[in-house]
């Protein structure tokens, strides 16, 4: 089970701190490198981030076990609305689109 959660914190610090490094690239507009390099990986970072949360969540759920599955904790909706989040996003063909480009 430790190994599970330390895999599951290491995936989500890597995340958060890829979406930060994004954002700061964003926050510096005067700076050309910057921006291509925000442009170049908003999209792959909107695909790596929908495609990995419908796996995590649900081992979030496995983790919990019972208590996992109760609409009392978030997790429910979470599984339920996750896969939302790459069709809302268009995030595989924004990706697919920057490939291209």
């Amino acid at each position: 089970m430790r190994q599970v959660l330390g895999r599951m914190a290491l995936q989500l610090e890597g995340q958060t701190a890829f979406m930060f490094r994004l954002a700061s690239a964003w926050g510096q507009p005067q700076s050309s490198q910057q921006m291509l390099w925000a442009r170049l990986f908003t999209p792959a970072a909107k695909f790596a981030v929908c495609k990995a949360g419908i796996p995590f969540v649900a081992e979030a759920m496995e983790v919990l076990g019972g208590i996992g599955y109760c609409e009392d904790s978030e997790l429910p909706r979470l599984f339920r609305e996750m896969p939302v989040n790459s069709i809302w996003e268009g995030s595989a063909i924004l990706c697919v689109l920057m490939s291209c480009a």
